[in-house]
């Protein structure tokens, strides 16, 4: 088996190298976490270290495991079906708003043959209906 690329990194610091890398860690670490609530209106937010990372500073417990890959140590895995931790369902979604109009389903899946459509940013054209208004 190959040992990985990255093991030279192995239990140095870690701190993403530009903000799309940043939000993937904090999608794949911080927003699993039990440290961190999914609501930032309530606690507990973790502040020691996403707050830390956030305004630029190198937190401790971003580091590099012995494989060479990114993790917070502080990282413990929420469990929503867990009740100890007293917030165990997910948050509700907003309502959609009544008055926006909401379709519960694409455009092109209720039309049948895709390939004689037009779709711009204004309307929907059939490419026959374009072809005549082009010819007059």
């Amino acid at each position: 088996m190959q040992e990985s690329p990255f093991k030279k990194y192995a239990g140095k610091p870690y701190m993403p190298s530009n903000g799309t890398e940043g939000m993937n860690f904090i999608g794949s670490w911080c927003e699993e976490c039990i440290h961190q609530h999914p609501d930032p209106n309530k606690k507990p937010q973790c502040v020691d270290v996403l707050l830390k990372s956030i305004i630029g500073e190198q937190p401790k417990e971003w580091i590099y495991d012995d494989e060479g890959y990114p993790k917070c140590t502080k990282f413990k895995k929420w469990d929503w079906g867990n009740d100890i931790d007293g917030w165990n369902e997910p948050p509700k979604p907003e309502p959609d708003d009544p008055n926006q109009l909401c379709l519960p389903f694409g455009i092109l899946e209720t039309l049948e043959d895709h390939d004689e459509l037009v779709v711009t940013r204004k309307a929907i054209f059939e490419r026959e209906s374009l072809v005549l208004s082009d010819s007059k």
